[in-house]
C-alpha cells in the first residue's frame, strides 16, 4: 500500500564524495558504475534523509560534491529538475526548474560538468524535444537547444566530453553539441559573454519590479525568465536522423585517436592540421573488456580543427552493429 501512496521514496546515503568530479555520462560516465572518484564505498551505508513525494523518479539520480540530481515526472507527465543538498534534510529542494522552461516529461539521467547540468525532455511517445543546460549552482538557463520532429525525443543521459555534448534524440539520430559557444540574437559567442548579456538584463529587469513594486506593490510584476533572451548551442553534428532511432545513452570515446593527416580536405587557416579524434558513436552490441568498440562508421570529430574524420583500416575478421 505504501508504494501506491507514494510515487517515490528517495534515500540519501553517505556515499558521495567532497570532490569536484565530474557526472560526465549515465551512471557516471563510461564505465556506467557511478563511481566517479575511484574510491571505495563505506562498508555500511548510513540513510540521511528520506524524500517522499508524488512525483515519480525514474532515472538514477546524478551526484557531484554534495548536491545531488534528479530528473522527476509529475502530473499529467510534467517534467521538471529537482537538486537536494546531500548535506541537508531533504524535505526540499536546494533549486528547481520545470515548467514552463521544460515542456515534456524528463526520464533520463541529467550530467554535470564545468558548472553545468544538461539534460533533456520527452518520453517514447512524444514528439519534439529539448536538451537544456542549466547553471548547476542556481538553475539559471545557459543554452536551450529544440530539435522538432516526430518521435523525437530525449529520454536518455546525454554524454559530456572535452566541451562536447553528445546525445540521443530518438528518431533525430544522434546530435553533437558545443557546450561553451552559442548563437545569441543571431550572433555567436561563448557561453560566458552570453551569461554576462543575460544576467545584465536580468538585473535591469528586478532593478525596474523593485521600483514598480514602491510605486504600486499589488500591480508589480516581477521579473521572469520566460523574457529573457535564448541561446542556442553550436550544432557540431547530427547522425541518423530520420534512419536510427537512438533513445539509450550515448557513450563517448576517447580522445587519444591519433591522427596520419587530412589528404582530402584543406588545412584550416591558423588551426592546423588534425592531431586527435573525439567519437560520438559505438557499437551497440559488440564489446571489448566490457567496453563497446569502434566501428568503421562511427562518427567521430578531429580535433582542432572540427572536421570529420574517416577510420580505413579495421579488423578483417570482426563485424559488429
Amino acid at each position: 500500500m505504501i508504494s501506491k501512496i507514494l510515487a517515490a521514496l528517495l534515500f540519501c546515503a553517505s556515499l558521495l564524495s567532497a570532490g569536484e568530479e565530474e557526472w560526465s555520462g549515465h551512471r557516471g560516465g563510461a564505465t556506467r558504475t557511478g563511481n566517479i572518484d575511484g574510491k571505495a564505498g563505506p562498508a555500511q551505508p548510513k540513510v540521511l534523509w528520506v524524500h517522499r513525494s508524488k512525483e515519480q523518479f525514474i532515472a538514477p539520480p546524478s551526484a557531484i560534491g554534495n548536491r545531488v540530481f534528479f530528473t522527476v515526472m509529475g502530473a499529467f507527465n510534467t517534467g521538471a529538475l529537482r537538486v537536494f543538498d546531500a548535506a541537508g534534510d531533504g524535505k526540499a529542494p536546494a533549486w528547481s526548474k520545470g515548467a514552463p522552461s521544460v515542456r515534456l516529461p524528463t526520464v533520463g539521467s541529467p550530467v554535470v560538468s564545468g558548472g553545468r547540468v544538461v539534460f533533456g525532455e520527452g518520453m517514447h511517445q512524444t514528439d519534439g524535444s529539448s536538451l537544456h543546460c542549466l547553471r548547476s549552482a542556481d538553475g539559471r538557463p545557459v543554452w536551450r537547444l529544440d530539435v522538432p520532429g516526430e518521435l523525437v525525443h530525449i529520454e536518455a543521459s546525454p554524454s559530456i566530453a572535452n566541451g562536447r555534448v553528445t546525445v540521443g534524440g530518438g528518431s533525430a539520430g544522434v546530435i553533437c553539441v558545443d557546450l561553451n559557444n552559442v548563437t545569441l540574437n543571431g550572433t555567436a559567442m561563448g557561453t560566458a559573454q552570453a551569461e554576462a548579456q543575460i544576467e545584465k538584463m536580468w538585473k535591469e529587469m528586478s532593478d525596474k519590479y523593485e521600483i514598480e513594486k514602491k510605486k504600486d506593490p499589488d500591480f508589480a510584476i516581477p521579473p521572469n525568465e520566460a523574457a529573457l533572451p535564448r541561446p542556442s548551442p553550436k550544432l557540431l553534428w547530427q547522425k541518423g536522423k530520420g534512419a536510427w532511432h537512438v533513445d539509450a545513452p550515448v557513450l563517448v570515446a576517447g580522445p587519444p585517436v591519433l591522427v596520419a593527416g587530412c589528404p582530402s580536405l584543406p588545412v584550416p587557416t591558423g588551426i592546423g592540421t588534425c592531431l586527435s579524434a573525439v567519437f560520438g558513436t559505438a557499437a551497440f552490441r559488440v564489446r571489448a573488456d566490457g567496453q563497446p568498440v569502434l566501428l568503421q562508421d562511427s562518427v567521430a570529430t578531429c580535433l582542432p580543427t572540427g572536421t570529420p574524420l574517416t577510420a580505413v583500416p579495421a579488423q578483417v575478421r570482426l563485424r559488429g552493429v
